[in-house]
């Protein structure tokens, strides 16, 4: 999903008090913005298509968004609203930072293998800590994990931290 561009102009300038600031990624379920609050903050916001929910998708949503607040904290990047009834729908997380593993491969060759294993620890922490809290995974690819964040959903994509701090 990596593909930081600037916004269309079909894209909207704001949802709910977040100002949109540019396109991380765009995806079968929506688009991800580098947005800010009102005091500045950096924050990520997934906008889901409006064509793709249903009121049962809203629901598995609301049940999926709740079940975020029970993953462990050191694991997840922090909920910090999320506005289902907008439209378009809406989540909004902590913005994790860094290049997605393909982009970090492409770029500097493959992890060391000590590297390699603190990232595959940290990976399957958050992964283990997320199925815990009933939050069901979609995506697990290189373009949706960093060294830092495996991008992991409730369906709308909130970045669960790895935890790990490999470089």
């Amino acid at each position: 999903m990596s593909m930081v561009a600037p916004l269309l102009p079909s894209d909207p300038r704001q949802l709910g008090s977040y100002w949109l600031a540019r396109r991380l990624g765009a995806g079968g379920q929506g688009v991800v913005y580098e947005a800010y609050d009102s005091l500045g903050d950096r924050v990520a916001v997934k906008a889901l298509r409006e064509d793709f929910i249903t009121d049962a998708y809203r629901d598995q949503l609301r049940k999926e968004v709740a079940a975020l607040s029970r993953v462990a904290p050191f694991c997840t990047a922090r909920i910090i609203e999320a506005d289902l009834d907008h439209v378009p729908p809406y989540l909004v997380s902590e913005y994790v930072p860094g290049p997605d593993l393909q982009n970090r491969v492409d770029k500097d060759g493959p992890y060391r293998p000590d590297d390699l294993h603190r990232l595959a620890v940290g990976i399957a922490t958050a992964l283990a800590s997320i199925y815990q809290a009933g939050v069901t995974h979609r995506d697990v690819s290189f373009s949706a994990v960093n060294d830092r964040a495996c991008s992991s959903s409730p369906s709308m994509g909130s970045t669960v931290q790895a935890a790990s701090s490999a470089a």
